[in-house]
């Protein structure tokens, strides 16, 4: 749902930005929330496979599933 040119107007004058600039803020604070914890979920995995505590194919499952949130994330980004 668009807003209408006077809604625009109302909120680029009390927010100070307009509703574009905001979008592209909290999309980009959510991705890099994202990319860390996609960071971390791929530093933990590679020490419990050094560790041995972690088989080839689970840290294979593992970097599977960050590429494909990596793949989600990026798709919803652009549109």
């Amino acid at each position: 749902m668009s807003m209408t040119p006077e809604q625009q107007a109302a909120f680029e004058l009390g927010a100070g930005y307009s509703a574009d600039q905001v979008s592209l803020l909290i999309s980009g604070a959510g991705a890099a929330l994202i990319f860390l914890f996609l960071a971390w979920v791929l530093f933990s995995a590679y020490q419990g496979w050094a560790d041995k505590s972690l088989s080839m194919k689970q840290l294979g499952m593992t970097l599977l599933r960050i590429a494909f949130l990596l793949f989600v994330t990026l798709i919803v980004l652009t549109v």
